[in-house]
């Protein structure tokens, strides 16, 4: 796993699987947008975040326990959820992302999620 310092500029929101092709080249310029955000089920509490500086710049690392996230009432059809367990952020372009850490992990739980 990557610990990565990303500049997300204007996201582009989803909430299923398959709403972003395996093959697009550019998913998020169509939409208007400078990286994909896929809405997921659960985040960790941002009360519980922490700001670490990297090369001068604050950087909010999230530490809290996980819950569920408040973006899935917002941005999925009433009554549904998304497809993601957690969120992920997808960027396209090497110059938005910084690579800060290389981390190996081991779940304990089936199928790896940290929930």
């Amino acid at each position: 796993m990557f610990l990565c310092e990303a500049a997300l500029g204007t996201q582009r929101f989803i909430t299923r699987d398959g709403e972003v092709g395996h093959s697009d080249k550019d998913p998020v310029s169509a939409h208007k947008a400078n990286s994909c955000l896929a809405v997921g089920n659960t985040e960790p509490d941002a009360a519980n975040n922490i700001t670490v500086k990297f090369d001068g710049k604050d950087v909010v690392v999230p530490q809290g326990p996980v819950k569920p996230n408040p973006l899935v009432a917002e941005k999925c059809v009433e009554g549904s959820s998304s497809s993601f367990a957690q969120s992920e952020y997808l960027v396209y372009r090497e110059d938005q992302v910084t690579i800060r850490y290389v981390l190996k992990m081991r779940f304990e739980t089936p199928g790896g999620h940290w929930h």
